[in-house]
């Protein structure tokens, strides 16, 4: 999946929008947040997406290389 919709923004999105839209999706996704066993590991796994999503969007030569 790629780091666009794994974050759920557009490719011409500004870092504010990406910031943002992570900020979001940690809230929602944290381990920490979830208290259901089960889901916690689908939830760590998603938050590893979301986390590695971010981090190739906010480096500039990242992201340039992936668009």
């Amino acid at each position: 999946m790629s780091p666009y919709a794994t974050l759920n923004v557009p490719t011409d999105a500004d870092i504010k929008r990406i910031k943002k839209a992570y900020r979001e999706l940690c809230l929602q996704y944290h381990p920490d947040r979830i208290s259901d066993p089960a889901q916690r590991e689908v939830g760590q796994e998603k938050f590893k997406e979301i986390q590695n999503a971010y981090e190739t969007l906010s480096d500039v030569p990242k992201r340039a290389d992936l668009d």
